[in-house]
């Protein structure tokens, strides 16, 4: 599974996952200020990282099976 890699390599040994968008509101017109978005561990990039996680398992379960 390619993408488990990609997301484990932003998980630190003491488990707070890296490169999460610090909060992106709605309603600018000019790229840069996307991109000018801090980039920081962050409570729901946590959240996404554990359910993607949990359903990574189940599927390297199924294919071991």
């Amino acid at each position: 599974m390619k993408p488990l890699g990609a997301v484990m390599d932003y998980i630190s040994e003491d488990g707070v996952v890296g490169q999460v968008s610090y909060g992106t509101p709605m309603g600018r017109e000019e790229k840069q200020f996307y991109k000018d978005i801090e980039i920081r561990p962050m409570p729901y990039g946590q959240a996404m990282a554990i359910l993607y996680l949990i359903e990574a398992r189940k599927e390297l379960t199924r294919e071991v099976k």
